[in-house]
């Protein structure tokens, strides 16, 4: 539905905890909603035509099959339908520059994961998650996907802050120095194919 909040700043998705399909969205975007019902990162999902940018509220709680149930929605109600294409494009790829960093830690229990903007501060934090899921937070930051190209295996506990200095920093260089002072991991530019997610709209 549209958002109770329209003159709110603030955006926000949460979901119930890692690998539960359950996500609660205030003012989101139709990017966001597509993103969750399509299981697809941020800097995957393509728009055919102009990304609308009208805010949305959004619960998607059944006991199962919520993100078909989203799909369903997201088409019947706002008129948006999405499949997948390869593509290649330009990537970032995640290296290990420094395997002793101090930051990759043992992982610990809980079910923390998330990427936060809160002020001037950015963050990625998770608890006892493989690497393999950084792109999904890396990318919420990145204009661009991101690839595991680390090669490590098991589970870490992650907690990485830095500056936000928007456009200020377009190659995001802060972001590339906390993560290789904490973790000893580097983004490295490169071009890969990428199943992307396509979103358009079509007739109601």
């Amino acid at each position: 539905m549209p958002t109770k909040f329209p003159h709110s700043q603030n955006s926000r998705v949460a979901g119930v905890a890692p690998g539960i399909d359950k996500f609660v969205g205030i003012r989101v975007r139709v990017r966001d909603i597509a993103q969750i019902a399509y299981n697809s990162f941020a800097r995957r999902t393509l728009f055919v035509g102009a990304e609308p940018q009208d805010r949305y509220d959004f619960i998607s709680t059944m006991p199962k099959d919520s993100s078909p149930a989203l799909q369903k929605e997201l088409g019947e109600k706002l008129g948006f339908v999405a499949y997948r294409e390869t593509r290649v494009t330009d990537v970032l790829l995640l290296k290990v520059k420094n395997p002793n960093a101090a930051g990759l830690r043992h992982p610990t229990s809980g079910q923390i994961y998330n990427a936060q903007q809160d002020g001037d501060t950015d963050s990625i934090t998770w608890d006892d998650q493989p690497l393999s899921r950084a792109p999904e937070l890396l990318e919420t930051f990145c204009k661009m996907p991101v690839i595991d190209e680390t090669g490590l295996n098991g589970n870490f506990s992650v907690g990485v802050k830095w500056k936000d200095l928007g456009d200020r920093d377009p190659n995001h260089d802060a972001m590339k120095k906390a993560l290789l002072n904490t973790l000893g991991l580097e983004l490295v530019p490169s071009r890969a194919p990428v199943e992307m997610l396509i979103v358009e709209k079509v007739p109601h």
